[in-house]
């Protein structure tokens, strides 16, 4: 497993990507989700403290009420069960709707926008206790285990700087009228809780950092896994070369059966020729229906000769017509005169033969 992990040196490609994701494997932190659900309630409490205040009022001061009613039917019961679930909910749905928000936006912060289908289909291994407890015990286990006590430690010593800034002022309270002693307290308490979020929100992003670095190690692929890859979007360069091959030889072919059709062979006379074709009435202008270098050439002159088809050597000729003018293509009005002075020498053998 060490030697197989070792092999995997190359980053992920984006198809990798791709397919981990539709996986519902990212790159998440779950400190990230925790820490937006506090600050989701401290905000909460920091804009809503007054209607939330209003609410338990509310609700208590019914409760006061009801216990000095005698509550003798079923409908008692169910009106003051009414008034509770109503007073409950004003103060909680708020409270729950920025829980919802800032879990949400925890989660595409992290990683997007993300539907998996596949990550929800029910696996066997998840209901196996004994891989339940290879994870709780395992590596992964000890790590959780290792931040959950250094949040701990981390967010205890903000308590205890924040006590010990407000202990000498503990005293005091004895004396203070109750309005100031709630002040006291709540400065007390928010101190802790923003303080608190702060610290967890460091922890947050730390281990977010470190989450990603461990995906990114986790997806790396080995260089023959980036060879396949390659070959499954582009295809076998081997097949794609063999392909491309056969594709030459029929073109070659097809042109070759052209040169016993064409009208003249014009050549360099060793490295180049060009076969020239024209139908009076059917063709603007006369065409070239094969061409080469070389051995190309060498073979087309072989297939002219062999169906008696004239050869005219005319070195800037053919080296002009090779370049500029692809096979199927009708010759460019600048070859006009050289060709129509060829043609018309070809034309009057013709007749002299006939």
């Amino acid at each position: 497993m060490a030697a197989e992990k070792d092999d995997k040196t190359e980053p992920a490609t984006q198809r990798r990507r791709e397919e981990v994701r539709e996986k519902g494997q990212v790159a998440k932190s779950r400190e990230v989700a925790s820490v937006a659900i506090l600050a989701a309630a401290v905000v909460y409490f920091y804009f809503f403290t007054g209607a939330t205040g209003e609410s338990v009022a509310r609700m208590t001061r019914h409760f006061f009420q009801a216990a000095s009613v005698r509550l003798e039917t079923p409908d008692d019961f169910l009106s003051l069960l009414i008034i509770a679930v109503e007073s409950a909910a004003w103060a909680l749905l708020p409270l729950l709707g920025f829980v919802a928000v800032f879990s949400v936006l925890a989660h595409v912060v992290q990683f997007g926008l993300l539907f998996a289908p596949e990550a929800l289909a029910p696996k066997m291994s998840r209901m196996n206790p004994l891989e339940g407890l290879k994870r709780l015990v395992g590596k992964q286990g000890w790590m959780d285990l290792f931040k959950s006590l250094g949040k701990v430690a981390l967010v205890g010593y903000v308590g205890y700087l924040t006590v010990s800034e407000a202990w000498p002022g503990l005293p005091k309270l004895s004396q203070t009228p109750p309005a100031e002693i709630l002040a006291f307290l709540l400065d007390f308490a928010t101190k802790i809780i923003v303080r608190s979020t702060m610290v967890l929100l460091f922890l947050a992003a730390v281990d977010y950092a470190f989450q990603r670095y461990a995906f990114e190690q986790n997806i790396k692929m080995s260089k023959d896994e980036v060879k396949q890859e390659y070959k499954q979007r582009e295809g076998d360069p081997l097949v794609k070369a063999r392909v491309r091959q056969v594709q030459r030889d029929m073109s070659r072919r097809r042109m070759m059966a052209a040169v016993p059709k064409a009208d003249v062979i014009i050549t360099n006379p060793t490295h180049y020729a060009v076969a020239v074709l024209y139908v009076r009435g059917e063709m603007e202008a006369p065409m070239v229906v094969a061409k080469g270098r070389g051995f190309i050439a060498q073979r087309i002159r072989e297939i002219a000769e062999e169906h008696g088809v004239p050869q005219i050597e005319n070195k800037p000729l053919a080296r002009g017509l090779y370049r500029a003018v692809q096979i199927g293509q009708a010759i460019p009005a600048e070859f006009y005169k050289a060709v129509a002075e060829i043609l018309a020498y070809v034309y009057t053998l013709k007749r002299e033969a006939a």
